[in-house]
């Protein structure tokens, strides 16, 4: 679904998230892939609108580490596969990254079976 409202706070957002945390975020990852929305700024870095969020990945979902919980696609079937978002990688980054043709693409929101999840993650990530 995509949207021209701002995303908010537990919302799935698709996009491309940088591959290394030493590159600079203005740098694109190859793939888009699913991110989870932490935070919202209307004033980042150049005084355009910024969202802190967490980086997911479809790779490993068996083991989670600190700082990481798992979606399947059957809690969210708007997911393509079984999802990883790990909290401690997360990262500030220009909005309109996220926007095609000025509409982010909202992929759906965290399903409230999975707040539990989040909260120990979130935790663990030192983020409350």
């Amino acid at each position: 679904m995509q949207t021209s409202s701002p995303p908010q706070a537990g919302q799935i957002i698709w996009g491309r998230f940088p591959e290394m945390e030493h590159v600079f975020a203005d740098e694109c990852g190859k793939a888009g892939r699913p991110c989870l929305v932490l935070e919202m700024s209307d004033e980042g870095r150049n005084g355009s609108p910024e969202v802190l969020v967490a980086y997911g990945t479809s790779q490993h979902t068996e083991r989670q580490g600190r700082g990481e919980f798992v979606l399947t696609v059957k809690e969210a079937p708007f997911l393509r596969k079984s999802t990883k978002f790990c909290l401690e990688r997360r990262m500030w980054l220009p909005l309109a990254r996220f926007a095609a043709g000025g509409q982010v693409e909202v992929a759906g929101a965290l399903p409230r079976n999975a707040l539990v999840r989040l909260q120990r993650a979130a935790v663990e990530a030192g983020l409350m």
